[in-house]
């Protein structure tokens, strides 16, 4: 079933441009896959969950650094995908300001690196940076909304897929990890959830992550969402679990509060998650670990 809204190249300046599918949340995965036009597929996939806003200045810039010196090299160096939630915001800004500032030479790099094969095309990845996003909250150049109430799109991503009838933040979810499990289950791409700071719908990613199997890798000293699921992990109470969640603002009212709750359960007995030193820890050390977790060997 196509549920296609409709596809468009979205133009942001300064010769950046995205490939833009507007769809359904019951869009056909293989539908979408077909419309953003990421064929060869990429060897495997890194999505990375994380905070968008409330990102403090020391976690930023610790941030920044792993993705400058571990997510943008592992991008081109191994044929992979970057998925993410694809705003001007938090982490995902910084993975598409890293990426701005390192891709072009990243994918010279990795051009030099290839056998000159020209019968067999290229096989890197055409689309290494691709966001998720609810449309009704975002804004982008052409589409008369106003910054202050829409969040604009990260302007160096490659790729969107815009969810027409998610009217929330964290509306998108499901598609992304239907999306998600077809790769993994029907292509046989390797996927690894890489967890930084967030807020609750990143706890709803991670939940859903822990749904489909997939190894996950928090952060850890990154706060917020980070110690909502590592306070869950070391048995923490419930209530102890609702008074960290009414500290960071992670639950408005009792639904959530349940929902939450029940997500942080679920991570805590989950068995492929690793937490990762985010103060101390080395890149090269991390980058190993998400090596192994997609099965994959160092160059």
């Amino acid at each position: 079933m196509s549920a296609s809204y409709r596809v468009r190249t979205i133009e942001f300046g300064e010769d950046r441009s995205a490939h833009a599918i507007f769809v359904k949340a019951n869009t056909s995965p293989r539908y979408i896959l077909k419309e953003l036009g990421a064929d060869p597929l990429p060897r495997g996939i890194i999505t990375v969950s994380g905070g968008a806003k409330d990102f403090p200045p020391d976690v930023a810039e610790r941030a920044r650094q792993v993705i400058e010196r571990v997510i943008v090299p592992l991008t081109f160096e191994h044929d992979l995908l970057v998925v993410d939630g694809g705003t001007a915001a938090g982490v995902v800004k910084l993975i598409g300001e890293a990426f701005a500032r390192k891709g072009q030479a990243g994918l010279e790099a990795a051009a030099a690196a290839e056998p000159a094969d020209q019968s067999k095309g290229s096989s890197r990845p055409r689309r290494y940076l691709m966001g998720f996003v609810p449309a009704s909250k975002i804004t982008y150049p052409g589409l008369k909304r106003s910054r202050q109430s829409y969040t604009p799109l990260e302007p160096n991503h490659l790729s969107f897929v815009l969810v027409i009838d998610a009217k929330e933040w964290g509306g998108e979810v499901k598609t992304l990890f239907k999306f998600l499990e077809y790769l993994s289950r029907n292509k046989h791409i390797p996927i690894v959830n890489l967890v930084v700071n967030g807020g609750r719908i990143t706890i709803k990613e991670v939940y859903h992550a822990t749904r489909q199997g997939r190894p996950v890798i928090l952060l850890d000293g990154s706060k917020r969402a980070i110690e909502l699921m590592v306070a869950a992990m070391q048995g923490a109470s419930q209530q102890s679990l609702i008074d960290l969640l009414e500290q960071r603002g992670l639950a408005k009212n009792a639904r959530d509060l349940r929902e939450t709750l029940r997500w942080l359960h679920r991570i805590a007995a989950y068995d492929k998650i690793t937490r990762f030193p985010f103060l101390s820890g080395q890149p090269e050390e991390l980058k190993e670990i998400i090596l192994s977790r997609l099965g994959l060997a160092p160059v």
